[in-house]
């Protein structure tokens, strides 16, 4: 069995796959998009070679996505709040800030 990760190395999650699948994509596809073969898509998406900054944004670029989305969200998740941003149309996005920094401020004046 492939060695994982270098000893000491912590593993480091991420929704490379989830955000692959659900773009549609194959990993021979995306392989040729980022660059990159099949093998290398494979072995970064189950863990057995731990991704570089490079290979996050290559991804992120080829998925349309920020690269802190690939590590912080998986992209079906209809509650969360970025699945709900963004739905919003981009003209409507700041009216959506503004509303939620009010209900933080609002929030942390309730806490004292």
């Amino acid at each position: 069995m492939a060695k994982r990760y270098k000893t000491g190395e912590a593993a480091r999650p991420h929704f490379l796959r989830h955000w692959r699948e659900y773009r549609g994509l194959s990993q021979d596809k995306l392989a040729v998009v980022i660059g990159v073969s099949k093998a290398t898509v494979s072995r970064v998406e189950s863990g057995i070679t731990p991704y570089t900054q490079d290979v996050l944004e290559a991804y992120a670029q080829a998925l349309e996505v920020h690269p802190a989305d690939l590590l912080t969200r998986p992209p079906a998740d209809p509650e969360g709040l970025w699945a709900i941003w963004d739905q919003l149309r981009p003209a409507d996005r700041p009216t959506a800030a503004a509303v939620l920094r009010a209900f933080a401020d609002g929030a942390t004046n309730r806490k004292g």
